[in-house]
């Protein structure tokens, strides 16, 4: 179960649901037809259960995504 959970816009292609705790994303390849899945968790003192605790995920997911997706030569 997702804490604060709610979508959210990311600086890439494609779409993503993130909580204080724990993020799904997926993110768009060159091809429409394509794309990379990431699930995200943060646990224990990572964690900052409020409602507005999802942008310290949020941060690491604008950060993290962009670098992934650009190895596997996913990028737009």
């Amino acid at each position: 179960m997702f804490a604060y959970a709610a979508e959210r816009p990311v600086p890439f292609p494609g779409h993503a649901v993130t909580g204080s705790n724990r993020a799904s994303i997926q993110a768009t390849c060159v091809s429409s037809e394509s794309y990379i899945s990431f699930a995200i968790y943060f646990s224990r003192d990572r964690v900052e259960n409020t409602p507005t605790g999802y942008r310290k995920l949020l941060r690491f997911v604008n950060d993290f995504v962009p670098k992934e997706t650009k190895k596997f030569n996913c990028t737009t």
